[in-house]
């Protein structure tokens, strides 16, 4: 790579602030939708290639003077057409005109050059090892990416009114308007006449050259050749379309295997390679897809951005940042897609980009660098103190929820006065989100609000009830109670199961009763995560009725396709064999509880993305260990995961809490 390459030490004018003012020109046209804009881009891009191609050189001779030039020329040119005022300029179209001005400015005001930070591609030939597992940053060689930015069309110019038609003659007398009469009625026999008239043969054409008939014979049976360039473009196409295919089949799924994701994301990397390998000529036609479509596409948009970032070089950087900015106002969903291309991307200057955005004036692209980067764990606690005290201030709901998303991946400890105030936030997603990261960090706040709403307020906000039964001692008990004497919730029901005490099972199999599918189920649930029964319409007696009660150590119940859900069934099985059931025992599965039983949870290859993270949090908020996990990351990286928390589990004093309603959130 070509790197910090000195090109003049005197220079008066920093041609990265050029450039960064061309950039945001570039994106700021999107908005203005003028007539020729892709023209006005199309001269913007070249001033920003040129601008590339300077900071990139190894030397300051003729060639960086005459692309310094033509950088001057190309901006010159841009901004010649953005001083052609219409009838009724927009502010978008104000600014792009004043940003090109700007940066004009600038490159007159430079004397000589320098490079600072720049990332060149490499020129250099070398071998460009496939990717495996992961997303790695490739050091292609290549060309620098033309600069480009998916462009609206331009609105068509309003058509000029027909001509009025000329007034009659005037008529002061019979003679006249017999004549008139007559006038009208010769024409129109005239233009019956004509269009009666049968149209004369042209002569045949005078010879041509030769005829090919070898060639028109092959053209017949294996079709008119394509061009090779427009043969490689089509499969570019074909791959970027896959890449953001895959790009979202990745993503967990309720019902569906974990693991299996892994075929997915090594097909979605052969994608990224194979672009790669069809050189940079396809770039500008993969840019101008987006163009092509008739509505905002999110799995375009990610594909795009995802491909850039993982391209070596400040260039693509710039590609996939531009890209962003231009496609964020487009549709909820897209800023969804830019943050996960962000947090998966794998370019090593992204980090401190997106510390730039968390600054930026747009509030899309300061939630989206919030997720990103706590996402890639790289959202340091004094970058999260000043987003969260802006939002708060602000009470701004997407930053709000992005603040409160990243609390779990901090990388520090953040102002707990801000924490406290998302914790108690009337939000419910706000307060939800502050809960899960405070326990996920190991702080006591986030429990301790749980058991408060639980206790005396709502335990169905927020989930809030879910976490005391992750989080709670034996004393805690008596918040459950309190929140069913309330009425309770589906919350509450689901929580209860997590919680693994069996007094509870009698008010499990009473919610049966209902009517409501969804209260079925999630009672069910419940009752199959403290006892183990594995009970079926087929199989009243469970599946396996060998099977002793309590169940043997070690036991992890078979999934049961479609559980029994009849009140009777279960009362009467638990009749028999609940007075068996372990005093003063948590259970898990029939059983007493053992932390090992949520790394098997995590690591189940049928087990709900939601159920997964839940595990991991009560093992965060049980045992006091902080292992990251992420249930959306890459399957590689959640297995090291999962095998980290099982090596955690097994120490003897993690081994202890068996059976016990251990917590380092709510003890002492």
């Amino acid at each position: 790579m070509t790197r910090d390459v000195a090109l003049s030490p005197a220079a008066r004018s920093d041609l990265g602030e050029v450039r960064a003012r061309l950039d945001e020109a570039l994106v700021t046209l999107v908005a203005a939708a003028l007539p020729g804009g892709r023209e006005v881009a199309r001269s913007v891009g070249d001033a920003i290639t040129a601008v590339y191609e300077v900071l990139a050189a190894p030397g300051d001779g003729a060639w960086v003077q005459s692309t310094f030039a033509r950088a001057l020329a190309a901006t010159r040119a841009a901004l010649a057409r953005l001083q052609e005022d219409p009838a009724e300029p927009s502010s978008a179209h104000e600014r792009a005109r004043d940003l090109v001005a700007s940066a004009l400015q600038g490159l007159n005001a430079v004397p000589a050059l320098r490079a600072d930070g720049f990332e060149a591609p490499r020129q250099s030939p070398g071998v460009l090892r496939a990717s495996l597992d992961e997303p790695v940053s490739l050091d292609a060689t290549r060309g620098l990416v033309v600069p480009m930015v998916p462009m609206p069309a331009a609105p068509e110019a309003p058509s000029p009114p027909p001509p009025d038609p000329p007034p009659p003659p005037a008529i002061t007398s019979l003679s006249e308007l017999e004549e008139f009469a007559a006038a009208s009625r010769a024409r129109l026999e005239a233009m019956e006449a004509a269009s009666e008239a049968r149209p004369s043969l042209a002569p045949p054409p005078p010879p041509s050259a030769p005829i090919d008939l070898p060639g028109r014979a092959a053209a017949l049976v294996f079709g008119v050749a394509i061009p090779p360039e427009q043969v490689l473009f089509e499969r570019a196409r074909t791959c970027l379309e896959d890449l953001g295919m895959f790009g979202l089949l990745r993503r967990p799924m309720s019902g569906s295997s974990w693991r299996a994701a892994a075929r997915t994301e090594q097909r979605l990397l052969r994608r990224v390679d194979a672009l790669v390998a069809c050189g940079d000529g396809v770039v500008p036609g993969l840019v101008q897809m987006l163009e092509e479509r008739p509505l905002p596409d999110p799995e375009l948009t990610w594909a795009l951005v995802f491909f850039f970032l993982s391209l070596r070089g400040s260039d693509t950087l710039d590609a996939a940042l531009r890209i962003a900015r231009a496609s964020l106002s487009q549709d909820a969903a897209v800023a969804l897609s830019v943050a996960d291309a962000f947090a998966h991307a794998p370019h090593p200057m992204l980090d401190e980009a997106l510390r730039g955005w968390l600054t930026a004036p747009e509030p899309a692209r300061r939630a989206v660098a919030l997720d990103a980067l706590s996402r890639r764990y790289a959202l340091l606690a004094s970058q999260w103190d000043d987003c969260a005290r802006e939002a708060l201030s602000l009470d701004d709901e997407p930053a709000l929820r992005a603040s409160a998303r990243a609390l779990a991946r901090v990388q520090g400890d953040v102002d707990p006065s801000l924490a406290l105030a998302l914790l108690r936030h009337p939000l419910p997603a706000v307060a939800r989100s502050a809960i899960e990261g405070r326990i996920a960090r190991g702080q006591r706040d986030g429990a301790w609000r749980a058991l408060e709403l639980t206790e005396g307020v709502d335990g169905g906000f927020a989930g809030a009830v879910r976490y005391v039964a992750l989080a709670g001692t034996r004393l805690s008990k008596a918040a459950l109670i309190a929140d069913a004497g309330r009425g309770g919730s589906l919350a509450l029901l689901d929580a209860l199961g997590w919680y693994g005490d069996p007094d509870f099972v009698d008010d499990l199999i009473g919610a049966l009763s209902f009517d409501d599918a969804a209260t079925k189920a999630l009672a069910v649930g419940a009752l199959e995560r403290i006892t183990g029964a594995m009970l079926t319409d087929d199989a009243p007696e469970g599946i396996d009725p060998t099977l002793p009660w309590p169940r043997p150590e070690g036991f992890v119940p078979t999934p049961v396709a479609e559980p029994c859900v009849e009140m009777a069934v279960w009362r009467r099985w638990w009749s028999r064999v609940g007075g068996g059931a372990p005093a003063g025992q948590r259970l898990r599965w029939g059983r007493p509880w053992s932390p090992m039983d949520n790394v098997t949870e995590m690591d189940r290859d049928d087990a709900a993305p939601d159920v997964r993270r839940m595990a991991w949090l009560e093992l965060c908020a049980r045992t006091g260990g902080s292992i990251a996990f992420d249930p959306e990351d890459w399957v590689s990286r959640q297995e090291r995961s999962v095998s980290a928390w099982r090596s955690y589990v097994s120490s003897p004093r993690v081994a202890a809490m068996a059976g016990r309603w251990s917590s380092a959130m709510l003890e002492g």
